[in-house]
């Protein structure tokens, strides 16, 4: 049955040449909706899927690696071997002094103090002088005369000289020393009162893009400042508030905290401002998104947080042990014109964070990488750009992906998506090493990943249906391990002879079978053809014209000529699906099949003939139609009686 069987077996071959076929609409309907839906979550950004996006930014530092920082930064460690030699954490004021004075006589440019001095300590002299003292008030000697009043100032002033507060605060007033405070974040109400430190020296005095800025700043509840007199030695205080992101990992620097209806700069902006000499007026917070130091403006998100551009892993910055400035084995010349971080990185002193690069980083190092992107202006940024075009990929990528997957197999189609995914990341590593931008290819690769795995699925599925098809359909007419055969090469299904086979098709006649170089075709079964002699010689004409035109084709080439026999006879047949249970097919037979092949092979004998011998028994019931020539009578082989055979020339104007 050509008009049904043929039409299945073209779409199964255009399925597995990959062509096009009634199949790619619905396989692009996959990569419309996988666009669809990933288009909108990258709109709701769920946090789930923002984590992920966070992971792979991890990767990026990891796979660039150290580089060399542009500023010389340099952490003194209050480290556990630090501990081991000078004691336990909080170590004396005098101690403290002795360490900052050191930093500050090498030459320091800015010493940021990530220490929070928040309790006063009081020396044993000077608890003798407050014992003394109060002694002496009880025995009411001041009341003695004017000796005893010159005595009780000597006390008092003995008092003030061993105070260890009194003594750091000098070596910090004489020091560029930058110290910390810290804010209280939590959403209770707020509770707490205004620094003692001026807002010149703690925060900003100068806003841009207020009453249209998008910022949603930190808010805290209460500040915790350094003693009154620390931080009036001071040459600026910065909060050391350091906010990670969902998952725990330290990514960005809280530039500033608002509290109480104002804005509080952290302790590497305030190192940074100081060390560029930026006075309080020209500290700008930009509410729109942005901060100004001077010169340099930094870019950050919507909660006013600058992305890190981390150097590296732990210690990309030197660090020096505290015991070893102290004493005397690390050169002055170390800390000459650099920015000094004195902080924590003990274990047990707890500041330790999780960054991109280590679970265990030093909270002071992360100071040090922010005061050195700034000072270098070697920011990492997310511009809007970047959101337009992850956008536009989301839209285009499973589109494009998804008209070019139809057309190839799985494996080529899977080399094809693992080649844009990896495509994709490098091109993020690129602009991310080079250019400092974060291209957060997240949501493209999930496009990418989106179209591929339900088409490959679908076609899985699809050509699996096929195979049981082709196995069912082909073991009805060839031996088993023929449909093993094709069902591994399924390039075997491709036909030959289609331009002769046309004009059967053309004229609705079935293709019975091919025999050898011959074609058996037959007209008015299965569906009865009032006409059906007519449309058989028509098609054996246009099979001739065919023949005509290759003949001229050849002889250009120098090739020989070609000849063919036509042979048709109309009778009636038995017509069906003849056969056993594993082998049948849909044929005619009968005595009036046999004539037909008989008068095809009659044309050798008439070689100056058109080459197309029908019987008597058609041209009665087409000469209405057609132009024939007698050739006679003449006696087939099988037949008794003779039969009247005409010469089919062509046919008759209509």
């Amino acid at each position: 049955m050509p008009s049904t069987g043929g039409g299945i077996l073209g779409r199964l071959g255009d399925r597995f040449r990959g062509s096009a076929g009634d199949g790619k609409p619905r396989y692009l309907l996959v990569p419309l909706a996988s666009a669809g839906v990933i288009a909108i979550l990258f709109f709701l950004r769920l946090v789930f899927f923002q984590t992920l996006e966070l992971k792979l930014l991890d990767e990026h530092f990891r796979l660039r690696g150290r580089h060399v920082p542009a500023v010389p930064v340099r952490i003194v460690a209050i480290d556990d071997a630090s501990l081991e030699k000078i004691g336990r954490w909080p170590w004396p004021r005098a101690t403290q002094a002795r360490l900052i004075s050191t930093v500050s006589n090498a030459g320091a440019r800015v010493i940021g103090l990530d220490v929070i001095l928040t309790e006063p300590e009081q020396s044993a002299e000077q608890r003798v002088a407050d014992e003394l003292l109060q002694r002496y008030q009880a025995l009411g000697v001041a009341r003695s005369g004017e000796a005893a009043l010159r005595f009780e100032r000597e006390l008092r002033d003995l008092r003030e000289r061993v105070d260890p507060d009194r003594t750091l605060a000098t070596a910090i007033q004489q020091a560029p020393v930058v110290m910390a405070a810290f804010f209280s974040l939590e959403r209770e109400g707020q509770g707490g009162s205004d620094p003692s430190t001026s807002l010149p020296r703690f925060g900003f005095i100068r806003l841009r893009g207020r009453g249209q800025g998008s910022l949603l700043l930190p808010t805290a509840a209460k500040v915790t400042e350094p003693l009154p007199p620390l931080a009036a030695a001071a040459r600026k205080l910065g909060h050391v508030n350091i906010l990670p992101d969902r998952d725990g990992t330290v990514r960005r620097e809280t530039l500033a905290v608002a509290y109480r209806d104002k804005f509080y700069a952290s302790l590497a902006l305030q190192a940074a401002r100081v060390a560029l000499g930026v006075p309080d007026d020209q500290l700008v917070l930009d509410l729109q998104g942005a901060v100004q130091v001077g010169p340099v403006t930094i870019p950050t998100d919507v909660e006013g947080r600058m992305l890190l551009n981390f150097a590296g892993p732990e210690k990309s910055f030197p660090h020096y042990p505290a015991a070893d400035v102290l004493s005397g084995a690390v050169s002055p010349a170390t800390f000459k014109d650099a920015i000094v971080f004195i902080g924590a990185t003990a274990t047990g002193i707890f500041d330790l964070r999780v960054t991109p690069f280590s679970a265990v980083f030093p909270g002071v190092e992360i100071h040090a990488n922010t005061v050195e992107n700034i000072l270098a202006r070697s920011f990492l940024q997310r511009p809007a750009w970047v959101e337009v075009a992850v956008f536009v990929l989301i839209l285009v990528l499973p589109v494009g992906l998804g008209r070019i997957l139809v057309r190839l197999r799985p494996l080529s189609g899977g080399v094809l998506a693992a080649g844009l995914l990896v495509g994709l990341f490098g091109v993020a590593q690129g602009l991310f090493v080079w250019a400092g931008v974060w291209f957060p290819v997240f949501y493209p690769m999930v496009a990418v990943a989106g179209t591929y795995i339900p088409i490959t699925v679908h076609r899985a599925l699809t050509e699996e249906r096929q195979r049981l098809f082709i196995k069912r359909a082909f073991q009805q007419y060839v031996p088993e391990g023929l449909v093993s055969r094709i069902l591994a090469d399924p390039s075997m299904l491709r036909f030959g002879g289609e331009r002769m086979v046309d004009a059967v098709f053309r004229n609705e006649g079935t293709l019975d079978k091919f025999v050898g170089d011959a074609v058996m075709a037959v007209f008015g079964a299965p569906v009865p053809q009032p006409d059906h002699a007519v449309r058989a010689c028509r098609t054996a004409l246009a099979m001739m014209g065919e023949l005509r035109d290759l003949d001229r084709k050849w002889r250009q080439e120098g090739k020989e000529p070609f000849r063919m026999g036509i042979g048709v006879n109309t009778g009636e047949v038995i017509v069906g699906n003849l056969g056993s249970d594993q082998r049948f097919d849909y044929t005619v037979i009968g005595d009036p099949v046999n004539l037909a092949a008989r008068l095809e092979g009659l044309n050798k004998e008439f070689p100056e003939a058109s080459g197309i011998i029908i019987s008597e028994f058609t041209y009665e019931l087409a000469k209405a139609e057609i132009e024939a020539r007698p050739l006679g009578e003449v006696k087939v082989k099988g037949k008794v009686k003779p039969v009247t055979v005409y010469e089919l020339v062509g046919l008759k104007p209509s």
